[in-house]
């Protein structure tokens, strides 16, 4: 399989996606680790208890968990990187700050605060949450584009005449491809 590159990005690269970032498992490594071992944490399995040494870039990752795949198959990684520029915000204010006990500024409690609330949101429990809250408004939308299809000019011509009813100028819509995107990535339609 070739790769494409687009805005300078190997496409084939960015897939294994951290749900738990990297950066933050690194403070948990073992300190005992010996310096020619790539650093770990332990892993324990809920059943056995028996724990089992894991490097952080191998564990709590999925691919493309927040790739927006656009209908002629191209990867959107707004999402991965944005959440990869954050994480370099947080790793960044830990060292130069947080480890050395420096109190922190305004701009510096906002970074904390949003890797925070990142964290809360990129669990897979909460982005299956999410995109469950957009199957009801992705069903309307297919089932009103199937009516659309199948309507007379006079349906066609009221339904015409409630969108406009219900039109603002705003630019508060959402189109059925964001809320499909959203449906399937959390938060597509916000970035």
């Amino acid at each position: 399989m070739k790769s494409q590159i687009i805005h300078g990005y190997w496409m084939s690269k960015h897939k294994k996606q951290h749900y738990i970032p990297e950066c933050y498992l690194k403070t948990w490594c073992d300190p005992k680790c010996p310096p020619d071992q790539t650093p770990y944490v332990w892993i324990y399995e809920k059943e056995s208890k028996i724990g089992k040494k894991k490097a952080p870039k191998n564990i709590f990752h999925e691919t493309d968990l927040y790739t927006v795949k656009d209908a002629a198959g191209g990867r959107n990684l707004e999402i991965e990187h944005g959440l990869s520029g954050l994480e370099n915000l947080f790793a960044k204010l830990r060292k130069e700050k947080i480890n050395r006990h420096i109190e922190l500024e305004h701009v510096d409690e906002l970074v904390l605060t949003t890797f925070i609330a990142a964290l809360h949101v990129r669990t897979k429990s909460q982005l299956a949450h999410t995109a469950d809250q957009w199957r009801r408004p992705l069903d309307m939308m297919d089932e009103l584009a199937k009516k659309i299809k199948t309507a007379t000019l006079q349906e066609k011509k009221n339904m015409a005449r409630m969108s406009s009813l219900s039109n603002s100028d705003d630019g508060g819509r959402f189109t059925h491809e964001c809320v499909t995107s959203a449906h399937m990535v959390p938060s597509s339609c916000f970035t």
